[in-house]
């Protein structure tokens, strides 16, 4: 194993990466969090960073992309490429107040909250993931939901 070298934070936790190969390199996304909480999820608070390389080995200063005020988790990150248009970060949130998933475009991952939106077309639950399908526009998702102890993994076929 090799450290992200200029990735993580001496200061804060780092966890749940989420790597994507994008056009001719790779896109990451995480979530940082201070170090009163071992899990994210535990902690009243967190962020989403990002950062690119064009080889795996070297990547960009990270970015900060979320930056609420106040007791605002954001969680379970991932990157969503397409066809055609600019891949985009899928993430669970409560900015909103309940936990819900937001999609916002690479293209806007500096002007945040600019052009996020609200993937309605998720339930409730908790790791959205989707993936366009060979059919431009179809899309299939997938994320859990369930009380504790009982989750289970559900899925369903989209359009966007």
């Amino acid at each position: 194993p090799v450290p992200a070298a200029g990735l993580n934070s001496a200061t804060e936790h780092d966890q749940l990466p989420f790597v994507a190969r994008t056009g001719g390199g790779f896109t990451m996304v995480w979530v940082r969090h201070d170090t009163s909480q071992p899990k994210p999820w535990l902690n009243p608070k967190s962020q989403l960073y990002y950062a690119t390389s064009g080889d795996g080995l070297a990547w960009s200063t990270p970015l900060q992309v979320t930056n609420d005020a106040g007791n605002i988790v954001h969680l379970f990150p991932s990157i969503v490429t397409r066809s055609s248009g600019p891949p985009s970060i899928l993430w669970l949130s409560n900015r909103g107040g309940d936990a819900r998933p937001y999609e916002l475009s690479v293209s806007n991952v500096d002007q945040y909250p600019v052009g996020m939106d609200d993937v309605s077309l998720f339930p409730d639950g908790y790791s959205h993931r989707m993936a366009e399908t060979p059919i431009g526009g179809l899309f299939l998702g997938a994320w859990v939901q369930g009380p504790d102890g009982e989750q289970e993994v559900f899925y369903r076929f989209f359009e966007r």
